[in-house]
């Protein structure tokens, strides 16, 4: 087994999810597959969500521009897509409501919040999930709320290991399809949508690989990995070809953007 992750920079249009979907399907290990939601939805969320808690109506302008995004998206990958299609406007319609009623009551909790981010991974979720499928694969779409369990910390959940190792290994156990997760999201045992904080998709990753003891944890991005320092600041940074997990963990305790700590640990 494999546990295969997949950022947003990877995902944020059609020709970067053939990309994606054709590395996947190069990989011959059973795999597990998490994805983040297309680049700059969650971001275009969290506005929607803040402008609907004051009462600016721009938030369907938002919905509208990831809504045609995904159909742009269907429409390239899935000539027919109309399933696929219908259920993404089911979701997006979903959307509108929570936003509607955040709109309503002018309030956005941090529940509500991690709620509207949710959408990003399950819209870009159920998209690839299809399009393996419609190249003959056997995939299956998997919001990891059924799988991961959390407190109600919401914006930073802390996972309940062992009730969520038992549900990965149960929802696992024979799983012959690739299964698409959702990353990011997880469940409150009252069954409220939380998120697991900055690089919550690595995280998602790190908790399957680990529950199914995997051979590999791949994170797959848009750089080459770990650098000595940040380019954008020093010249001559270059890659580190290898190191150790605590040096990692120290790097991203000090604010490095590569991996959240929990993911290393």
């Amino acid at each position: 087994m494999k546990v295969m992750k997949f950022g947003s920079r990877s995902l944020q249009d059609s020709s970067r999810i053939r990309a994606t979907v054709s590395i996947i399907l190069a990989e011959k290990a059973r795999k597990t597959v998490v994805l983040s939601a297309m680049r700059g939805v969650t971001e275009k969320l969290i506005a929607a969500a803040r402008e609907a808690e004051r009462g600016q109506a721009t938030y369907h302008e938002h919905v509208k521009e990831i809504a045609l995004r995904q159909a742009q998206s269907v429409e390239e990958l899935l000539p027919q897509g109309e399933g696929t299609l219908s259920r993404l406007n089911g979701l997006l319609q979903e959307l509108e409501e929570i936003l509607t009623g955040i709109e309503l009551v002018r309030e956005c909790s941090p529940r509500s919040l991690d709620l509207v981010m949710s959408f990003g991974e399950r819209l870009n979720c159920t998209l690839v999930a299809d399009y393996l499928a419609s190249l003959g694969q056997s995939a299956l779409f998997l919001d990891a709320r059924e799988i991961l369990r959390t407190d109600d910390s919401h914006g930073a959940a802390e996972v309940d290991f062992a009730e969520s190792y038992r549900l990965i290994r149960e929802r696992f156990a024979g799983m012959g399809a690739i299964p698409v997760v959702t990353g990011l999201i997880a469940a409150s045992k009252e069954g409220a949508t939380t998120t697991l904080g900055r690089n919550g998709s690595d995280y998602t990753a790190s908790i399957l690989g680990a529950a199914l003891g995997a051979e590999a944890i791949e994170i797959w991005t848009d750089v080459d990995g770990v650098m000595s320092a940040d380019p954008r600041f020093v010249a001559s940074a270059f890659v580190i070809p290898e190191m150790g997990y605590q040096e990692a963990m120290e790097l991203s305790y000090f604010g490095a953007k590569v991996l959240h700590p929990n993911t290393m640990i």
